[in-house]
Order: structure tokens, then C-alpha cells, then sequence
């Protein structure tokens, strides 16, 4: 009988201890899944992810843009503050808008961004600092060309199932060669996410873009919609995987693209991405 209740409350025991292990792997996702979607937050986030621009122009062409973005912090001042550091390095199919036919594939301007921000466990994080580009372009045809600095920072918010947050890098041109346009932009990526059972969640997440250069009608570039992501854990890796979709709910004007044909953004833009999560 002695043996029987051991096992019995071995049993009870296992049983219970399941129901907290899967707990506490969801709670783990979903802190790294809201940490990633911050700039500023301290995890270790290897992303790659791949925007389909559909309808580019009159001629309705297709353009690619595959970003390799890590972001990593480094901890100082004994810890309670990191510098979290991140880099955008894309890879872009650029078509000839005005043709049906043509393009070019090449690398685009490399981005960095640092930020300094407190370790916290609260609701809020941020942080402040500056970014950076790059003239790293292999082609003519593709991208600024130029040397460019500025601002950048960062504001999250989360609370239970939610996250909502907002980065911004503002970028003016310090140096440059050649007859390229200056850089005077600004990019802003709010995040808005939901989690759902089973490891999935809710996400919008686009990049809206203001040239400062062009005319007021034309200056803005803001996409609207969203999509689905789903975090797992092979190996004991966390793994988050996203599906997203956005319309160009406002762009430069037909006067503007019809003199300036490559500044058109497409219709539609379809992001699929792929992120290994590492918590600090």
C-alpha cells in the first residue's frame, strides 16, 4: 500500500509539474517575442526577413528586398544599462519600373543603429542614441549612395498578452560623392502585437517613411495592415516565424512618380520572416 501511495503522489506530482513547465515555456515565449519586437530590449535577436513588393508602377512590376537584421545588446555600467545595437544589411531586386522586363539584384545601403537603454522589468523600456548609413550600394540603380547620420530611438510598452511600441531613426546626409540625392528621412516602425494561445500572435509592424525633401503631398509613405507569427522551440531554441501583409494606404503623388518613377512604392507588400530568439 506504501508503494502504491508513492506512486500515486509521484503521479500527482508529474501531472502537476507539466502543466507548470508549459506555463512557464509560454511565458518565456511571449517575453522574448515582445522583446524582439523592441529595439531596445535586452535579447538577442537574428532575423531575416523578406519583403515582395507587388505593382510597382504603371508597368505592375515585382521588387524583392531580403533584410539580414541581428540585433544584440552589450551590458555596461555594471549592468543595469546595455547599448543594444542593431543592423540592417539588404539584399534587393530593383526592376526596371518603366519596362516589363530588366532589373538589377544587388546590395543596398547598410544601416546600424545603437541605442542606450536601462535594463528593466517593468512595463516600459526604451532607448536613445543614433544611426547610421552607409554607401555600401553595388549597383547605380539601387539605393542613396550616400553617408548619413542621426537621432534614433525607441518606446515600448507590454503588458500581459499585449505589446504596442514605436522606434524612429532620422537621417540626414554628413558626406558623399556623385550626383545622388541627399538623405533627409525619416523612418518609423510601430509595433502592435497580440498573443494567442499555443505560442501564436497578432502582429503589425510596418515601416512608415517620410522624405523631407519632397512636396508636402508627396512626402509620406504609410502602410497599413498586419499578419500572423508563431514562435517555437526546437532544441530549446526559441523560433519565431511571421507572415504579413501591407497596403500602401498613401504614397507619393502620380505627378510625383511620373517624373521620379523609381521613388513609386508598390501597391502591396507581402513579409515573410524568420527569427532565432536568445534571452539574456
Amino acid at each position: 500500500m506504501r508503494t502504491i501511495a508513492h506512486a500515486a503522489a509521484l503521479l500527482a506530482t508529474l501531472c502537476a509539474a507539466v502543466p507548470a513547465a508549459r506555463a512557464a515555456d509560454e511565458s518565456l515565449d511571449r517575453t522574448l517575442v515582445h522583446q524582439s519586437l523592441s529595439p531596445a530590449a535586452n535579447v538577442v535577436n537574428v532575423a531575416l526577413r523578406n519583403d515582395l513588393g507587388v505593382g510597382l508602377y504603371h508597368k505592375e512590376r515585382t521588387s524583392n528586398t531580403t533584410w539580414l537584421e541581428p540585433s544584440f545588446p552589450t551590458a555596461i555600467f555594471g549592468g543595469g544599462w546595455i547599448l543594444a545595437h542593431r543592423v540592417h544589411l539588404p539584399l534587393v531586386w530593383q526592376p526596371v519600373v518603366v519596362a516589363r522586363t530588366g532589373g538589377t539584384y544587388g546590395l543596398a545601403g547598410l544601416r546600424y543603429e545603437m541605442l542606450l537603454a536601462p535594463v528593466t522589468s517593468g512595463a516600459w523600456s526604451g532607448g536613445l542614441g543614433f544611426g547610421l548609413q552607409f554607401p555600401t550600394e553595388s549597383d547605380y540603380t539601387i539605393g542613396d549612395h550616400k553617408w548619413a547620420a542621426g537621432p534614433s530611438g525607441a518606446l515600448s510598452w507590454s503588458r500581459g498578452a499585449v505589446h504596442a511600441g514605436v522606434a524612429a531613426t532620422q537621417l540626414w546626409t554628413y558626406a558623399s560623392s556623385g550626383g545622388y540625392p541627399t538623405v533627409d528621412r525619416l523612418t518609423l516602425e510601430p509595433t502592435l502585437s497580440l498573443d494567442l494561445p499555443a505560442g501564436f500572435y497578432l502582429l503589425s509592424a510596418p515601416s512608415v517613411v517620410a522624405d523631407w525633401k519632397r512636396p508636402a503631398a508627396d512626402r509620406w509613405t504609410i502602410p497599413v495592415g498586419g499578419g500572423v507569427g508563431k514562435v517555437f522551440a526546437p532544441g530549446g531554441t526559441r523560433v519565431a516565424l511571421t507572415l504579413q501583409g501591407y497596403w500602401t494606404a498613401r504614397g507619393p503623388t502620380e505627378s510625383w512618380t511620373t517624373q521620379h518613377p523609381y521613388t513609386a512604392p508598390p501597391d502591396w507588400t507581402v513579409r515573410a520572416g524568420i527569427a532565432l530568439l536568445f534571452a539574456r
